[in-house]
């Protein structure tokens, strides 16, 4: 949304400026703040990659190591049964690309009994907002 912008014939007096930007709020590349100057963070995946309870350290072996070598979507595959999540792996782990997939050390990826049903949760509440055009909070 942002800030509105003030104009001299609405806003020519500092009180009508100031009312004006009373019920505004500035927007982020992630969120926003709002007129009570409390942020709201928009990227549902922060709040969970924030939390290092929803993460496991896996060590892999030998012949694992071989195998999921600049390899994180068979890793994905084989942890979550889908491609879809392997840049999160990357993400977490601060690699850039699969390039750098070298599994020297342990492993962090997230749990899936605490990822899978987190998932799913945000493709409802998207697949909701889409079809009805309402807002729904997390309970």
């Amino acid at each position: 949304m942002g800030f509105p912008l003030a104009n001299a014939s609405n806003h020519h007096l500092l009180n009508d400026f100031l009312n004006m930007q009373a019920n505004a709020s500035e927007s982020y590349y992630k969120g926003f703040i709002d007129s009570d100057m409390e942020f709201h963070i928009l990227d549902v995946f922060d709040n969970f990659l924030e939390d290092e309870d929803n993460f496991e350290k896996l060590e892999l072996d030998e012949v694992e190591k071989m195998e999921y070598r600049f390899n994180p979507i068979q890793l994905c595959v084989d942890l979550y049964q889908t491609h879809d999540f392997w840049q999160i792996i990357l993400q977490i782990n601060d690699i850039d690309s699969e390039g750098e997939f070298y599994l020297n050390a342990p492993i962090k990826v997230p749990i899936k009994e605490n990822f899978l049903p987190f998932i799913q949760e945000v493709y409802d509440l998207l697949r909701h907002e889409m079809k009805d055009n309402n807002k729904y909070e997390r309970a």
